[in-house]
């Protein structure tokens, strides 16, 4: 059987937890990075067109927010997704952030040998994408990304990490992020859905089968509540980020930011009178290897409960999770998979069953994490300059109401 293995760069899979993150009135704790930053780089011509993916989404959990992810990376990829068939690369980002005719050919190919899948929901939810993508998009790619859709929530099932503090289990909601497109996609869905149900003798539930998750209050509202205020959000939709699974340890990792770099900047600075030998003996630039830098694991889903008492410690403290979690926001995850031979034996905990047009049928998968070279502290200066850029372009060509 082929091996399919898709590379994600998942990005920023969380809404900042510091209090320092201040700059354009807060909003950066209700609009994502990653979907902020689309329209500055599409200003710059760095991409063509925004892409509708947010990080938020892949990382919730949920089944329809992660599936409109997936959908969303593949239509714009922006270097941002990889496709390889038997270790032979297949799908690729052009240099403008879109597929080309040609890779589109070659993905769509590879993945004429994977069968239909039968969904009801991905066919309702296949149905509100874009015209333009659906026609290109035939079935077997949408089983691609189905399968992987499928491996990362029984990823997450698998293990799970202890966290053990209330403040982390608070931190795990995930909400709509408001600069994001699920809300909108999600309106559309719950109206075309409302049609088919209203009237109905049946005595079938109104709900979306799409969006039931774990929604929690917000803001006052009532979970699920349509917002006609312009920013595209369902306001008090939260879900709640998985315990376990590879995509939850990145998080965990990229929540070892607890300052943004709003907060890093000052403590930087505390440590610019430090010359080359003393930041060597503190170990900012390396060895990585050392114990103050493989300690940090021990850190995962634990709330830092420290204060800042003005010295130098406290301020590589900060730097050295900062720049571990720089890292993990830019990594890379490996999604691979393989139809299992009949006469092998899998570990079920590394197999998912899919209903098919060719009946059921399973796969084994493997995940892994890559590109994991810490991200240096000296870039913490073209961080708060790029922070400041796309905030203050966003809130120029937005105006959202936070």
């Amino acid at each position: 059987p082929a091996t399919f293995c898709i590379e994600l760069k998942p990005k920023w899979g969380y809404l900042p937890i510091s209090p320092h993150a201040t700059l354009g009135d807060g909003v950066k704790y209700t609009h994502c990075r990653f979907c902020m930053f689309q329209h500055l780089k599409v200003l710059e011509g760095k991409w063509r067109q925004r892409s509708r993916y947010c990080p938020l989404d892949l990382f919730s959990g949920n089944a329809a927010r992660i599936r409109h992810a997936l959908y969303s990376i593949l239509q714009a990829p922006q270097n941002n997704i990889r496709v390889l068939k038997d270790a032979k690369q297949i799908f690729l980002s052009d240099s403008n952030g879109m597929a080309s005719p040609e890779s589109w050919e070659q993905l769509c190919k590879a993945c004429q040998s994977l069968p239909d899948v039968v969904s009801a929901d991905d066919d309702r939810y296949f149905g509100i994408l874009d015209e333009d993508f659906k026609t290109r998009c035939p079935k077997g790619v949408r089983t691609m990304l189905h399968i992987a859709g499928k491996i990362l929530q029984h990823d997450a099932e698998r293990s799970h990490h202890v966290l053990d503090e209330e403040r982390w289990e608070e931190l795990r909601k995930i909400p709509l992020c408001r600069a994001g497109t699920f809300a909108e996609v999600s309106r559309s869905m719950q109206t075309a859905h409302s049609s088919l149900t209203n009237g109905s003798q049946n005595g079938h539930s109104d709900s979306h089968p799409l969006l039931d998750s774990r929604p929690s209050p917000c803001d006052g509202s009532s979970a699920g509540s349509v917002s006609d205020g312009g920013c595209g959000v369902l306001e008090g939709h939260v879900d709640i980020a998985p315990c376990g699974g590879v995509l939850a340890s990145v998080r965990l990792a990229q929540m070892l930011d607890d300052m943004d770099i709003e907060g890093i900047m000052p403590l930087v600075q505390r440590l610019g009178a430090l010359n080359t030998e003393s930041q060597e003996r503190y170990g900012l630039n390396g060895p990585y290897t050392s114990s103050e830098w493989t300690s940090l694991s021990s850190e995962l889903g634990r709330r830092c409960q420290d204060e800042d008492d003005g010295s130098i410690e406290f301020a590589v403290k900060k730097i050295r999770q900062f720049s571990a979690a720089c890292t993990a926001k830019d990594c890379s995850i490996m999604c691979t998979f393989q139809l299992c031979r009949p006469d092998l034996n899998q570990p079920k905990d590394t197999v998912i069953e899919l209903v098919t047009s060719a009946g059921v049928q399973r796969y084994a998968y493997s995940i892994t994490v890559v590109d994991v070279d810490i991200k240096e502290f000296q870039r913490s200066h073209k961080y708060i300059s790029e922070d400041r850029q796309v905030v203050n372009h966003y809130l120029s060509v937005c105006k959202p109401n936070n």
